[in-house]
């Protein structure tokens, strides 16, 4: 809950966020959601993944999307908040 300063002039990151994981040894399965309380326009995070654990690999898979929160780009609707991660371990 600490407030932070960004590199970016006039924006603040301080996140509330919530999450849950379910591991079934091999596979793990995590939802989530956060918020930059620090900024009064930016809404609600989703975030979901998965993991596959294989012996010695780890592979995991993650996405976020912004709820409540668009942006138009040539006459189309956006989400603002809009993420795919992808590690290998």
């Amino acid at each position: 809950m600490l407030e932070t300063s960004t590199l970016l002039n006039g924006y603040d990151v301080q996140r509330a966020s919530l999450g849950t994981e379910l591991d079934l040894s091999l596979l793990a399965l995590r939802l989530g959601t956060y918020k930059n309380i620090a900024e009064a326009d930016l809404g609600w995070v989703l975030t979901a993944g998965v993991g596959f654990n294989l012996w010695a690999v780890s592979v995991d898979v993650a996405g976020a999307i912004s709820i409540d929160d668009t942006v138009y780009y040539e006459g189309t609707e956006y989400p603002r908040t809009l993420r795919l991660n992808a590690g290998l371990s």
